[in-house]
């Protein structure tokens, strides 16, 4: 059996391959003795970032929880700073294509974009914050540093960007999606990152909330951040902690264990 997760980098366990972040848990009885001085050993890459952390990242994102749980396979389709309209794309050949019956999708910041760049032929994600001028590649972690794409970006979001269509368009894209994932016999969940204030979307289609929140609102409010779990060491992460990862994972459990969809054997 396969679930695909597909998100951004709050679905990827961003922050939790920081060096400092790492500096602030690295003695907690849960990190393991021999990767703890594996990481050590190994220091960082001069950008706060090392390969070991990256592989200690993965072991402990929500996505890879909930298939150990279940003993099942990743497909794992949650890039850094990847967009909305990447997500809905991966979501829709992965069902076309009868790629995994069961996927949980979480939806990113709306102000990302998919951009086409004909001077290299390829897609790229743009972000959202443009004081990072990075455009990434898309579905890999290739960064494109681009003065063209980062000035479209810029003029889109300060002219032509519309939060609240935006957001209609993920309701769209919710229930579109929902109802191709049934007609093919596949089984979908979604996860709004967060809904903004005065924005009202009601997504009805097998929406995950937490205590009646999205899951950014819910982490943030709850100080699950790395933030908050790096004891004073990073200023500024919103990224979910270990310790929310943990939770978003339980909650997705208990989902797909409530509604049946593990233990009926439909998608095993």
């Amino acid at each position: 059996m396969k679930i695909n997760f597909y998100g951004c980098s709050f679905s990827d366990g961003g922050g939790m391959d920081r060096w400092d972040w790492f500096q602030g848990i690295k003695d907690e009885d849960w990190v393991n003795p021999m990767l703890r001085k594996r990481i050590l050993k190994q220091g960082h890459n001069r950008k706060g970032f090392s390969d070991l952390l990256y592989m200690f990242k993965d072991l402990h994102k929500f996505s890879t929880l909930v298939c150990k749980e279940f003993n099942c396979d990743l497909g794992d389709y949650a890039y850094t700073a990847n967009n909305n309209q990447n997500i809905r794309d991966e979501v829709w050949n992965n069902i076309r294509e009868d790629d995994g019956k069961i996927h949980i999708v979480q939806w990113s910041i709306p102000e990302r974009r998919k951009l086409w760049y004909e001077k290299t032929e390829k897609f790229y994600r743009m972000q959202s914050n443009l004081d990072k001028p990075n455009a990434f590649e898309e579905n890999t972690e290739v960064s494109l540093q681009s003065d063209t794409l980062q000035s479209i970006q810029y003029h889109y979001l300060k002219h032509c960007f519309n939060m609240e269509y935006e957001m209609q368009k993920l309701k769209m894209y919710t229930e579109l999606l929902h109802t191709f994932a049934y007609d093919k016999g596949h089984q979908i969940y979604f996860m709004f990152h967060d809904i903004p204030d005065g924005i009202v979307v009601e997504p009805s289609a097998n929406h995950i909330t937490f205590d009646g929140m999205e899951v950014g609102r819910w982490i943030n409010k709850n100080e699950l951040t790395i933030q908050a779990e790096s004891k004073g060491l990073v200023n500024n992460d919103r990224h979910y902690s270990r310790e929310g990862n943990i939770l978003i994972a339980n909650k997705i459990i208990e989902t797909l264990r409530a509604d049946k969809v593990i233990d009926k054997g439909k998608y095993s």
